[in-house]
C-alpha cells in the first residue's frame, strides 16, 4: 500500500511529528524525511517519497510557502496528479502566489489555534479523509464523536 507523504517545512516539525504519530496509530502507511530517510542525494529522496504516495498532506504556513523543497515537492506531486492535502496552520495567513493556486478549491483541514478548536477533531477528520477518500476502506474515526481511544496533544 503506498502511503501519506507529509510535506512541511521544518519550523512546524513538532505539531507534523505529532501528527505522523496519530496517523500510525491508525495504521496508516505515512511518510516523513526524518523517519524514512533523506540521504545524500535530497531531490531523488523527495521524488521517491512523493513518487510512492498514495496522496501528499502538505502544512500550509508562510515558511513553507516560502521554502524552494516544498513548492518542488507539491508541485511534482501535483504533475504526478497524486491527490493533495492541505492543512492550515494559522489563522493570520492565506496561501497566495504558486501555494494559493495549488490549493484552491481543494478541501483543507484546519490544524490553526489549537486553543479554540481542539485538534483532535481536525486530526479525526484528516484521518476519516484519508481513510474514506484515499484508501477507500472504512473509517476507524468518526468526527464529532468521542472515542476512548484518543489522546490529549501536549500544546
Amino acid at each position: 500500500m503506498k502511503h501519506i507523504m507529509l510535506s512541511y517545512q521544518h519550523d512546524t516539525q513538532d505539531l507534523v511529528k505529532e501528527i505522523f504519530q496519530e496517523l500510525r496509530r491508525e495504521n496508516i502507511p505515512v511518510w516523513m524525511d526524518i523517519y524514512d530517510g533523506i540521504a545524500a542525494n535530497l531531490n531523488q529522496e523527495m521524488a521517491e517519497g512523493v513518487e510512492n504516495s498514495a496522496a501528499v498532506c502538505f502544512f500550509m504556513s508562510k515558511e513553507y510557502q516560502s521554502s524552494s523543497n516544498c513548492r518542488k515537492e507539491l508541485q511534482y506531486a501535483e504533475s504526478l496528479n497524486i491527490p493533495l492535502i492541505p492543512c492550515r496552520l494559522h489563522a493570520d495567513w492565506k496561501p497566495s502566489g504558486w501555494l494559493g493556486l495549488i490549493s484552491a478549491g481543494l478541501k483543507w483541514f484546519d490544524f490553526r489555534d489549537k486553543s479554540d478548536k481542539p485538534i483532535n477533531m481536525a486530526m479525526d477528520k484528516l484521518i476519516y479523509h484519508i481513510q474514506v477518500k484515499i484508501y477507500h476502506i472504512e473509517p476507524t474515526v468518526f468526527p464529532g464523536l468521542k472515542t476512548e481511544k484518543r489522546v490529549e496533544w501536549v500544546t
